[in-house]
């Protein structure tokens, strides 16, 4: 299943945040495959594409960056399987 996560930077815990990601390069956990990831021109979010049948993985990996952002995750499902929806 795809899930799309939407990240906000806390403002007082942005420099914290860039550190983090230098260190690790945001890598999720076992469990998930990364398709994609974008920030946006001001710094302030990013957007993350992902696979992943396991829930705990998402769990985790979000609870990692939970001090330092906001994040939002949520299944999303691609224009093939929307016309599938429709047809219904």
């Amino acid at each position: 299943m795809h899930f799309m996560s939407i990240y906000t930077f806390h403002a007082e815990h942005k420099t914290a945040a860039v550190a983090r990601f230098k260190e690790s390069g945001g890598q999720p956990p076992s469990g998930i495959k990364m398709l994609a990831r974008w920030h946006d021109v001001g710094g302030r979010r990013g957007f993350t594409i992902c696979d992943s049948d396991d829930p705990v993985a998402l769990s985790i990996w979000s609870n990692k960056w939970s001090d330092l952002m906001k994040i939002e995750t949520f299944p999303v499902v691609n224009d093939e399987q929307l016309v599938k929806v429709l047809s219904s």
